[in-house]
């Protein structure tokens, strides 16, 4: 009988359990399917509000324009701000280019460099974000109404815009890092910094690359093949580069060498970013 009896409570123990853990999981459930309701309408939100803001993004560009409608930048500059608060950050770039100029009604460069500051800090869009750095660096270098003149600035979005691959930001700093002694000399930067501008066309930092490969020096080993292909490259993008040093290069090296550098040459430029 008292085994009986203990039967009956565990088996009441086990009920209550049972109906504690399917409560929970109901409860769970419904919590996890309120809460994924929840984040699908924050998406859904959010894709309505970036729909919206491309689309006062487009209709500012037409009025900047006037492409099928009134050309107005005062218009432009209205419909540009409307998708700046909806969260469309590239519109930066637009906005300060704006607010440098007189387009507007008046010169506005604090808020320029407000727009220009998120734009260019923008990862959505490499070249947005590099365009919006390289021109807050020139506000920084100029002599601009409420804007303090600094190169210590200038030199930070210069860099930044380098690292989005701006040609002649990418330039300025790789040449920096090359012979400025100023700011030291980093192999590595030099390098980097100074084949992004020659791979995208930049003639001098073409030169450059030549030079570092003559040399072995800023990190890269010494290869004349190389060296010549980048002079060869150099002259073919900015024929002025070339003040005999192909000339003197060829004279030096063997036949093979020659033409495994025209090779390497003709490859490089048909490689070019543009």
């Amino acid at each position: 009988m008292l085994q009986n009896k203990c039967s009956t409570i565990l088996r009441e123990q086990v009920f209550r359990v049972s109906i504690f853990v399917l409560g929970t999981l109901i409860l769970t459930t419904t919590v996890s399917a309120d809460i994924k309701k929840v984040d699908l309408a924050t998406r859904e939100k959010d894709f309505k509000t970036a729909d919206e803001a491309e689309k006062f993004y487009q209709t500012g560009q037409k009025h900047l324009t006037g492409d099928g409608v009134m050309k107005s930048y005062e218009i432009a500059a209205e419909k540009f701000e409307i998708a700046f608060s909806l969260g469309l950050k590239k519109v930066g770039l637009d906005l300060g280019q704006l607010y440098i100029t007189s387009a507007t009604g008046k010169v506005d460069i604090p808020k320029a460099i407000s727009k220009l500051e998120v734009a260019a800090l923008d990862d959505s869009s490499n070249n947005v974000a590099s365009d919006a750095a390289y021109l807050l660096s020139q506000i920084y270098r100029g002599d601009n109404p409420g804007v303090t003149r600094s190169e210590e600035t200038a030199l930070k979005w210069v860099e930044i815009a380098a690292e989005n691959n701006h040609v002649d930001a990418a330039a300025e700093i790789g040449f920096k890092y090359f012979k400025d002694p100023a700011i030291g000399m980093d192999a590595t930067k030099a390098y980097r910094f100074t084949r992004v501008a020659a791979v995208r066309g930049h003639s001098g930092s073409q030169f450059n690359l030549g030079i570092m490969f003559y040399q072995g020096s800023h990190g890269v080993k010494k290869n004349l093949i190389k060296a010549l292909a980048w002079f060869l490259v150099a002259k073919n993008t900015d024929p002025a580069t070339d003040n005999g040093t192909i000339d003197i290069f060829k004279s030096g090296m063997r036949g093979s060498q020659v033409k495994a550098a025209e090779k390497e040459a003709e490859k490089l430029i048909k490689n070019m970013i543009f």
